[in-house]
């Protein structure tokens, strides 16, 4: 399987978002030489409204998101919070 691109991720959340906002990130954990740890990468996306979905890989990461579904359709809506 071809591993996808920071740019390749980002194209495709933006798609997925249709104009919400919408952001990714990156972030790569490498410890110090005196630590014989393996490197250790997260990939994330979100969408407004929604969570953070995280990831060792963007696939995941998309992956997680699909399942987790849009919470904005999912939540009941709360008296407390709605507009005077």
């Amino acid at each position: 399987m071809k591993t996808m691109t920071f740019e390749q991720a980002k194209k495709r959340l933006a798609r997925i978002a249709k104009g919400e906002y919408h952001a990714i990130k990156y972030e790569l954990t490498v410890p110090t030489a005196k630590r014989k740890l393996p490197e250790e990468a997260e990939c994330s996306v979100y969408i407004h409204g929604g969570e953070w979905y995280g990831s060792d890989t963007w696939e995941g990461a998309f992956k997680l998101m699909a399942a987790g579904g849009d919470r904005r359709k999912r939540r009941a809506p709360n008296p407390e919070e709605a507009p005077l």
